[in-house]
């Protein structure tokens, strides 16, 4: 800043209300410190700045797996949001290890991020009770984290894959596969609860080897209904707790020379757009992603502008997305 005050020959102090917009400044002498900034490519120091300020302007925002294209649309959408806000995000991939995950919580609130977008890989909270001690903001998503206390921002699981396998029941479906997430995970277990309170509400007995357990990957899927397939009473339809492992249900019946929906029918659950171009496409439970990115920077930011104090916890609602994977018309769907 010293030697673009010398080069536009003002002081530094103007410099500083140019960079900063903290004042104004005459046109002219703007003209000068913009030509010398340009000049000497002067390039302002954020992170000093922003400690000056007691800010940073950047989220750190840590996902599970962000291959998994769900996150990383969730984390687009949370970017989006962010930059209409003049902030960045610094995304962390924990690939669902809870050391890994530790430590990059630990790392950003060395970074002085102003808040944290938090997704659980599992139920361990000692990284969360740290951040929070530290008095940094945090929004949890996706996945619930009991006893922790700050903001959540959740959907209703149970409900959304109770419709789920509703609708599939309703399309004369009984023998309804489920391709169950991470038993560690309670947005796993909601979504296993939703499939059963599906089958007591029509009063079916589910055979409990229609229930198989996945991993929310694709070859979680794939080998979960080759499983399912074996069976001599084999299934009609399958409800998969997740749409990546939706799209490895679908690899795996096509691989056993089987038609979807003809021979068996798919629902999945998150609507990611990539299942908008599975073949078939797959109907899907979808959950309000931009929304929740939009939710969630909103959050974190009011509780950085000290706007309020209590933790908020909001739940929402999921909404069935029919395409041509389930076989079931749109106009069939009524909820019981």
């Amino acid at each position: 800043m010293k030697d673009v005050a010398e080069l536009a020959d003002v002081s530094i102090t103007t410099v500083s209300h140019v960079l900063n917009k903290t004042r104004y400044v005459d046109r002219s002498l703007v003209r000068r410190v913009e030509t010398a900034v340009k000049s000497l490519g002067y390039q302002p120091n954020a992170l000093a700045r922003g400690l000056r300020r007691n800010e940073t302007r950047m989220l750190g925002m840590v996902v599970p797996d962000n291959s998994n294209p769900y996150f990383a649309e969730l984390a687009r959408s949370i970017e989006d949001a962010c930059f209409e806000c003049d902030y960045n995000v610094i995304l962390c991939n924990s690939d669902e290890d809870p050391t890994k995950e530790s430590a990059y919580l630990s790392l950003l609130a060395e970074k002085r991020v102003d808040g944290i977008v938090f997704v659980a890989s599992g139920n361990d909270r000692s990284g969360v009770q740290a951040v929070l001690q530290q008095k940094i903001p945090m929004v949890i998503l996706d996945r619930e984290l009991k006893g922790t206390k700050c903001d959540s921002i959740l959907v209703d699981n149970r409900v959304g894959a109770c419709r789920a396998t509703q609708h599939l029941l309703l399309g004369n479906h009984q023998r309804i596969g489920c391709v169950c997430g991470p038993k560690n995970l309670v947005s796993a277990r909601e979504r296993l609860q939703g499939y059963q309170d599906a089958f007591s509400g029509a009063r079916l007995r589910v055979d409990p080897k229609w229930i198989q357990p996945g991993d929310f990957h694709i070859e979680g899927g794939y080998t979960a209904v080759q499983t399912l397939l074996d069976q001599p009473n084999r299934i009609t339809a399958v409800f998969a707790a997740n749409d990546l492992m939706a799209m490895g249900v679908l690899r795996g019946i096509a691989a056993r020379d089987l038609r979807v929906p003809e021979d068996i029918a798919v629902v999945g659950f998150d609507g990611i757009a990539l299942g908008r171009y599975t073949q078939p496409p797959l109907t899907t439970m979808a959950q309000p992603i931009r929304e929740i990115g939009k939710l969630a920077t909103e959050l974190v930011l009011s509780r950085v502008n000290g706007e309020r104090k209590e933790p908020r916890i909001h739940r929402l609602e999921t909404t069935l997305v029919v395409r041509k994977s389930c076989g079931i018309p749109a106009s069939k769907t009524r909820w019981r």
